[in-house]
């Protein structure tokens, strides 16, 4: 982060501008709270957090992903393996709503809630957000929304706005997975939201020139 900053510092030096970078994280782990105070030193940086209409509404289980990527960590498993010995394949979760992912992570006996792994609480968030962080939504829950109709989409879009709104969040979302049609698109534009992220490595984001790609950084 102290290196990307000092490359917008540069830019904003050579350019005569005043430019910030816009650094985005997802779904909302509590894990969060230790880059308030180093992003709190970055000006040039602007924190932004997308995590779904569930978790601001109260639901702070642990996503049923992170929970099958912690068992993984635990063990020695590998999501291939995992595939391999107890059926369960990642890419199929994905597709998934979470109560269904939940269902079949239980049924394998991979524990929901390791000790180790939380989520933000709600004054954690609002703490956040009063530093100067975008809270934006990541989807009404984390999964492939693709496999929702458009009415029920839209419903489920409308809903999550509302939540982040109440909460004092930014219109902006973050599709889950960075999964998205162009359907889909104009479905979050008509429900409100200003700005619209994908992510350029994932085959199932459809290109648009109003969706903005974001990359993994690693």
């Amino acid at each position: 982060l102290h290196a990307l900053a000092e490359r917008v510092r540069a830019w904003n030096r050579e350019h005569e501008q005043r430019r910030r970078a816009l650094v985005s994280i997802d779904d909302g782990h509590a894990e969060c709270m230790l880059l308030a105070p180093i992003f709190e030193q970055l000006p040039e940086l602007q924190p932004a957090l997308f995590v779904t209409a569930a978790l601001l509404d109260g639901d702070r289980r642990l996503l049923p992903l992170t929970a099958l990527y912690a068992w993984c960590a635990a063990t020695g498993h590998t999501p291939s393996s995992v595939a391999e010995r107890l059926g369960l394949d990642r890419m199929d979760l994905k597709r998934m709503p979470e109560a269904q992912q939940r269902e079949r992570l239980a049924a394998a006996g991979i524990p929901l809630e390791p000790a180790d792994e939380l989520m933000l609480e709600r004054t954690q968030l609002e703490q956040l957000r009063d530093a100067g962080w975008w809270i934006g939504s990541h989807g009404p829950e984390h999964f492939d929304l693709r496999e929702h109709d458009a009415s029920t989409l839209t419903e489920r879009l409308l809903a999550a706005r509302r939540s982040l709104l109440a909460f004092g969040g930014t219109p902006y979302l973050a599709w889950p997975e960075g999964r998205c049609n162009r359907t889909m698109l104009v479905l979050a534009r008509a429900a409100g939201f200003a700005r619209q992220f994908g992510l350029d490595s994932e085959p199932g984001c459809e290109r648009d020139p109003e969706l903005i790609l974001r990359s993994v950084w690693t």
